[in-house]
């Protein structure tokens, strides 16, 4: 027979076992909130931006968006996010023209200590591509805005273009356009 002092006990010991594992989760870096960072396929040379948020549905559960302007991706849908400790994994769907219709692109990586930076990998048809993000702040927080480059205008009409163009009907000629876009 369990004596009262022995019941206390019991019952200490699973709130403090419960106060204990609240705790260890509450420590465990958060993915919720404002991610911008970038796809690294060559460093310096080849790398797409990409900013990312992730918040929480009425559910509780773990949704999100990704943008990716090179793509001219944005507030595109997270299909997949989840968290295991410090593993983070999400997913979009995009038509691809080597991965065809609806083609699944992964990103497996870990939330460091201090919970401000994320380092992992695309998961890609031709191996693992590195990606890194660094919190910007909670979900719904204000968006880098990114100016436009200028545009200069190098005559009143096209006209002039059009003329010099049409002049020289007869021989081979080259055209280059320049576009910020």
């Amino acid at each position: 027979m369990m004596s009262r002092m022995d019941l206390w006990r019991g019952i200490a010991m699973l709130l403090f076992a419960g106060f204990v594992t609240q705790s260890a989760a509450a420590d465990e870096p958060r993915f919720e909130g404002l991610w911008s960072g970038a796809i690294v396929f060559k460093a310096a040379e080849l790398e797409f931006e990409i900013t990312v948020e992730v918040g929480r549905d009425p559910q509780g559960e773990l949704v999100g968006t990704i943008d990716q302007p090179a793509e001219r991706m944005i507030f595109h849908p997270l299909e997949y996010v989840r968290t295991e400790g410090k593993k983070v994994t999400f997913e979009f769907l995009k038509n691809s023209e080597s991965r065809g219709p609806n083609a699944p692109f992964t990103f497996i990586g870990e939330i460091s200590e201090n919970g401000q930076r994320i380092e992992g990998h695309l998961v890609e048809h031709r191996g693992n591509i590195p990606f890194y993000l660094e919190r910007l702040g909670e979900p719904g927080s204000e968006r880098r805005t990114v100016d436009a480059p200028q545009v200069d205008d190098l005559t009143e009409s096209s006209e002039e273009l059009k003329t010099a163009f049409n002049d020289d009907a007869g021989n081979v000629r080259l055209v280059l356009l320049l576009s910020p876009t």
